[in-house]
């Protein structure tokens, strides 16, 4: 009886195994994932996020226009004030070469965010994460994170500093 309950079990594991590897189409999941993945595996992960004027932000419609700067920042964070203020003062250069700012909040509510706001304006575009799923799939360790994305759409830089000796580099060289 012991070996029956055992077969039964590993049989139906086994099947489970299977069908989770498919698709509604039928055809196996790492197969489909496989010709879903981009060539370039530096490719920044797309995303949409509402900005707080209540706009829908779509990253896909930045590229071959202009490099990004992304920030992600809470209101909390001081070390994020600060990358706030110099982005901000940077904000007229960085505009003219073509590179936008998207400061990316996550999971703070809007008001906390416009109150924040109200007290330290900026310059950029302040994007809502509400979930922090944008985050997650940026890898972030901390905040504040900059990530640098070329025009081709190329994750180039990814850390908790900003790279101002090399960020001209790193975004307008091909």
């Amino acid at each position: 009886m012991k070996r029956l309950a055992i077969t039964a079990l590993i049989l139906c594991f086994l099947f489970i195994s299977c069908e989770a590897g498919k698709t509604q189409s039928g055809v196996s999941g790492d197969l489909e994932n496989r010709l879903e993945e981009p060539e370039d595996e530096n490719r920044a992960p797309d995303f949409r996020l509402i900005d707080t004027k209540g706009e829908l932000v779509d990253l896909a419609s930045f590229k071959d226009k202009k490099s990004l700067i992304l920030l992600f920042w809470t209101t909390w964070c001081p070390y994020c004030r600060r990358a706030m203020r110099d982005l901000n003062q940077e904000y007229a250069q960085l505009e003219s070469l073509d590179i936008e700012v998207l400061a990316i909040n996550i999971m703070e509510r809007a008001s906390r965010i416009k109150l924040f706001l109200s007290s330290f304006p900026v310059k950029f575009k302040i994007l809502l994460d509400r979930d922090g799923r944008v985050a997650d799939s940026y890898h972030l360790v901390g905040v504040p994170t900059y990530v640098l994305i070329d025009k081709r759409g190329r994750v180039r830089f990814n850390k908790n500093y900003f790279p101002k000796s090399d960020y001209q580099r790193l975004l307008l060289e091909e």
